[in-house]
């Protein structure tokens, strides 16, 4: 398994739109079955990929109330895409 994280403390320098576009080309491209964390207080990951499902819950409650991170995962309209949605 592995893992990339996207940071930056500048805004507007293209982090979501990457994220975003190594995710879909990890589900698609590779065939990998993906995960992506929106961790982003706007939210434009979670906008970006429509989910198939309705929430499942607050990701927030990951860590605020050590909630099991499979709880809050939902599938998008990617096949092997998924995501835990910021909120």
């Amino acid at each position: 398994m592995a893992t990339i994280a996207v940071y930056s403390l500048k805004g507007g320098v293209g982090k979501t739109t990457l994220a975003v576009n190594l995710a879909w080309c990890a589900a698609t491209l590779s065939s990998r079955r993906t995960l992506l964390w929106d961790l982003d207080p706007q939210a434009a990951a979670t906008f970006l990929l429509p989910t198939t499902s309705p929430p499942k819950g607050s990701a927030q409650a990951i860590f605020a109330k050590d909630v099991d991170a499979a709880k809050v995962i939902r599938a998008t309209a990617i096949p092997r895409l998924d995501v835990i949605a910021a909120d």
